[in-house]
């Protein structure tokens, strides 16, 4: 058994939030291709480790919208042709276009409405998900 086999799982979450993700990067640019000795080191970790409860929500990000899109074309037999036309041409539209047209042109077709519309009708519907409870590691970390 290792020494690292003996410690809590609050003591390996608090080393995992130790060092910052900026400081990993950076000591990453500073390693040089082939094999680099890591002399034995010691550190000390002490803080604490705060965890919410969980919490539920509705998982729409988990929809595939390119995915949904194939479905809805499969649906449409003979308008196939015509909607991957219009499709290409209001998504290239919509690339090019600025952020402000983008918000007129969703204020000019009620998205707001079609989005509460579809939240009521469908993802009201959708089973919950849990999400684990956030976390705050305040933690301070000393080589010994």
């Amino acid at each position: 058994m290792s020494n690292l086999d003996s410690l809590t799982p609050a003591q390996i979450f608090a080393l995992s939030k130790v060092v910052k993700e900026a400081q990993a990067k950076g000591a990453r640019e500073q390693l040089v291709v082939g094999n680099n000795i890591v002399p034995t080191f010691r550190v000390e970790v002490e803080g604490g480790v705060s965890v919410s409860e969980n919490e539920e929500y509705v998982p729409t990000t988990s929809i595939s919208l390119i995915g949904a899109t194939c479905l809805a074309i499969r649906r449409m037999g003979i308008q196939r042709e015509a909607f991957l036309k219009a499709m290409k041409e209001v998504c290239t539209e919509a690339l090019n276009s600025s952020e402000a047209t983008r918000a007129s042109l969703m204020a000019d077709v009620n998205v707001q409405e079609f989005e509460a519309a579809f939240k009521a009708q469908f993802t009201s519907q959708l089973p919950l998900a849990t999400r684990k409870g956030k976390t705050r590691v305040t933690v301070s970390a000393r080589a010994v």
